[in-house]
């Protein structure tokens, strides 16, 4: 002790001495400006901090009292990782999550919370001033509405701020959500979020009301706040217009395939239109078959049948003819672009050596 009294006389400016422990460790460093480096400390610990001061300018310069102890945080914190969280609908979403709990030296200095979503920010949210929330904890439970919604999770120590991590929750769809062709604005909702609709990926994207586009599919929510938490009372489908491209090929439907194909009928099987390239409430499919022997059409023959197939059996056809089948979404407004597929149906064997009616006609 003596001899760090002795080299401290000759420091400059002001004194000022450090005092770290860690358990039975401790150290001293004596430094003349308003900063110190202390180094070769052990990783992933904590330490305790203490300082004092004196004069260099006094002529019996005394000490001053040692500060409050300090636990400063060992690190910055690099990286934080959202654990798990899950979601319980009712009328409004429960969410639910955990943060991967802190390192011991980030953690040793106390570590807060801010978390924000997505509605709140953008003004859909039932208690004012609620957001950001700080909290100490490393779990945390909020409410939000059916929508999409992102929550964003900030950590802080006294080392600086974490990058953010977020918990993407999706919309949360009624199974028996409608397509309505009228679904409008209500006057007295708190909240209008309208979101485009991306079934092939997954994703839903707000959009303000001056966005919105004709001929493309939008999910609409209602939001009302009920004791404190958003509550979703309407969603649907719906086209702001309805229209009707025929010049694109993959509006029409998909991979249209024919097979066990017999004397009189024949199996379809087709991928639906996918929803980001529907124009309009598909109301069915139409189902046509065309017989032509060259260079006159025999018949042709239309079924209208439900937008949910993709499935279907045609029958009555005549054996050993071949056909042109189409098939064609039909919205309100009108048909979409066709798929097609050519078939063969089995030749019916002679009967005591005659040949069917349907034998006269020539498949050239």
């Amino acid at each position: 002790s003596l001899l760090k009294e002795k080299f401290f006389q000759h420091c400059f400016l002001l004194f000022v001495l450090l005092r770290y422990t860690k358990g039975h460790t401790s150290g001293l460093v004596c430094f003349g400006f308003n900063n110190a480096t202390v180094e070769n400390l052990l990783k992933d610990s904590a330490y305790k901090v203490q300082i004092r001061h004196r004069s260099t300018h006094a002529r019996n310069p005394l000490w001053s009292g040692w500060s409050d102890v300090t636990v400063p945080a060992g690190e910055v914190i690099v990286f934080i990782e959202i654990i798990c969280f899950h979601k319980s609908p009712n009328f409004a979403v429960f969410v639910s999550f955990a943060v991967q709990p802190m390192p011991h030296a980030a953690a040793a200095s106390g570590v807060n919370y801010s978390l924000t979503d997505t509605q709140s920010s953008h003004g859909c949210h039932c208690q004012k001033n609620r957001y950001p929330i700080i909290t100490p904890q490393n779990t945390h439970t909020t409410y939000v509405s059916f929508s999409a919604v992102n929550i964003s999770v900030i950590a802080k120590n006294a080392a600086g701020y974490s990058p953010r991590a977020i918990v993407q929750v999706p919309a949360e769809l009624a199974a028996d959500l409608k397509s309505r062709p009228n679904c409008c604005l209500s006057a007295n909702v708190v909240t209008h979020l309208y979101y485009k609709y991306f079934l092939c990926k997954e994703n839903y994207k707000s959009v303000s009301v001056t966005e919105i586009k004709d001929y493309v599919r939008y999910l609409y929510f209602e939001h009302r706040c009920d004791d404190g938490k958003p509550q979703t009372v309407k969603m649907c489908i719906f086209y702001e217009k309805e229209g009707d491209r025929k010049l694109r090929d993959h509006q029409k439907p998909q991979d249209l395939i024919s097979f066990s194909e017999t004397h009189t009928s024949v199996n379809l099987s087709w991928k639906a239109i996918p929803l980001v390239d529907q124009q309009g409430f598909l109301t069915h499919y139409a189902v046509c078959d065309f017989l032509k022997v060259f260079p006159h059409l025999i018949s042709s023959e239309c079924v209208n049948i439900s937008a949910s197939l993709m499935k279907y059996r045609l029958e009555n056809l005549a054996p050993g003819m071949k056909y042109n089948i189409s098939l064609v979404g039909v919205t309100r407004v009108g048909k979409g672009p066709e798929a097609t597929v050519t078939i063969n149906t089995l030749p019916e064997k002679p009967v005591n050596g005659r040949c069917n009616p349907s034998c006269k006609y020539s498949t050239v």
